[in-house]
């Protein structure tokens, strides 16, 4: 049974972009259930943005412990939206923020850290004679533009990036849509593979009619991605519904497989994918929600195989209007699901669920159940302590209107006997980069195994040997302070570190300045 654990005052108010705001104070609620887990804590919640409509639909935990979020800013006079991005500390005050004009309408639905320490985008740059085209743009690590691309063919129609990654190559991936009529009645899930400048190099497209979506996209370790999304169908009454869709693509862009999930009966009810990520057996979670057969959406759990077979699906929510937006995986091999829940009106909903989709615990964050306003949740990421970062919008607080949301809750309460293992192999982009003299190399390890860590120079030479032991499964850091074998300081330049562990290899790039 929930209950409000903690009541405070939200207070907010500062010098806008457009001049002077007003402060606004607000009954923050924070609503705490322990169903089988103890909740963590909320950390800080803070707001961003004018008095206008001003959502954010991604944060990104950054690696020097802040956040990135990206959106759209709607507080000027002409009412267009512009692309705005916000970038905080770890303690989730503002370093900086951006406003992106295109011209016309902007929105940043994505945005991920790149290998340089700047920030990759996509979304939808739609002109003022209403031809909307995919936006994908390039920023420094202080919001700069470093370059930006517009990409689609159809002049009269929409198109748009709705996720965006970066993969092995240093180029990126994107998923999104295409519509292919001027109502906007017929669409094609669209994935996009850039070069590291953004331009184009393959496309891929999927869908024969009516509406299809891709959501969200993954890269796995030998260049193919997956995306997830949703597509119509008719059901035996001949009208449409919706089914959620896994695709896989190989590296040139051609469909290796697709799996298609519908509700057990497929008369006019839905399921929609929002979110997904690779799981430790290999295989594929999703989130996003489903439309039963009293019309009431849930949020929904689904679990695949390597392939894409079904495992199980769970639903959860029951104010009859509920929606998973982005998910995350636990130390425990659970799930950490956020979107919203209507309490009568929709919160910020935050739920953390085992490994085969029990619930443990829930968040709900928003005002008293008497009001009208709205706050959601549309990304969650974990941070590199396992605390997480969840971005959204609110109604009740900040400077008016509707603001950027950034909640930030805390690592996870285990057990005594509950060690967090990683999922997956991972080695992670080195902090700080660019470094002098002294940087950490970070890599998870979700098994026991014998681990090489070796620097190399660009010609390939073995620079220092960093480690080579027996380690046990875990989250795992080295440093290094830019010497040789020997002892002796190295030259500045590019060099490259390798994780060699059991039958797992990988290798990025680093530089040092002197």
């Amino acid at each position: 049974q929930s209950s409000p654990t903690f009541v405070g005052f939200f207070v907010s108010g500062r010098m806008g972009r457009f001049g002077i705001v007003m402060k606004k104070v607000s009954l923050l609620l924070v609503f705490i259930s322990s169903l089988y887990g103890q909740a963590p804590d909320t950390l800080f919640t803070r707001t961003f943005g004018d008095v206008g409509n001003d959502i954010a639909f991604e944060v990104h935990s950054t690696n020097d412990g802040g956040s990135v979020l990206a959106g759209r800013i709607n507080s000027s006079n002409d009412g267009i939206n512009r692309g705005y991005v916000v970038k905080t500390d770890l303690n989730g005050d503002e370093e900086w923020s951006q406003i992106y004009d295109d011209g016309g309408i902007t929105e940043l639905y994505s945005i991920k850290q790149t290998l340089d320490n700047g920030y990759i985008c996509v979304g939808l740059s739609y002109s003022l004679d209403e031809s909307g085209h995919l936006f994908l743009l390039k920023l420094n690590s202080f919001g700069e533009i470093e370059w930006n691309q517009i990409h689609g063919e159809n002049v009269d129609y929409l198109e748009y990036g709705r996720d965006i990654i970066q993969t092995n190559d240093g180029g990126y991936a994107i998923s999104g849509i295409k519509y292919f009529d001027q109502n906007l009645d017929e669409s094609k899930i669209w994935v996009l593979k850039t070069d590291s400048l953004g331009n184009a190099l393959w496309e891929y497209t999927f869908g024969n009619g009516n509406f299809n979506f891709g959501s969200s996209i993954i890269s796995l370790d030998n260049g193919e991605l997956v995306v997830a999304g949703s597509k119509t169908v008719m059901d035996s009454n001949g009208g449409w519904g919706e089914c959620g869709i896994v695709l896989k693509i190989g590296q040139e862009g051609n469909e290796i497989w697709n799996q298609i999930y519908c509700s057990d009966s497929l008369d006019i009810y839905s399921i929609r994918f929002q979110d997904h990520k690779i799981t430790s057996d290999d295989g594929y979670i999703m989130t996003g929600y489903v439309v039963d057969e009293f019309y009431t959406k849930q949020i929904l759990l689904l679990k695949t195989d390597s392939n894409g077979e079904e495992i199980w699906r769970h639903s959860y929510g029951n104010s009859g209007n509920d929606q998973g937006y982005s998910l995350e995986k636990t130390q425990d091999n659970g799930y950490i699901i956020t979107g919203y829940i209507s309490n009568p009106s929709p919160d910020l909903y935050i739920f953390k669920l085992d490994s085969l989709g029990t619930q443990e615990w829930e968040i709900i964050l928003g005002g008293d159940s008497t009001d009208s306003l709205n706050d959601k949740g549309y990304s969650i990421d974990k941070t590199s302590n396992n605390e997480y970062v969840i971005g959204g919008y609110t109604s009740n607080y900040g400077n008016g209107g509707i603001d950027f949301w950034l909640v930030k809750i805390g690592s996870e309460i285990l057990s005594i006997d509950q060690t967090p293992i990683p999922y997956n192999f991972v080695l992670h982009q080195n902090y700080p980069n660019p470094f002098n003299p002294v940087t950490t190399l970070r890599y998870d390890l979700p098994e026991d195994a014998m681990v090489n860590i070796t620097i190399y120079d660009m010609v390939g030479r073995q620079v220092n040997t960093l480690d080579r032991s027996q380690q046990t499964a875990g989250f795992k850091s080295i440093r290094w302070n830019a010497t040789n074998d020997k002892g002796f300081p190295v030259s500045a330049g590019l060099y490259l570190y390798t994780i060699e562990a059991g039958q797992y290899r990988q290798t990025k790039k680093m530089v040092l300045l002197k």
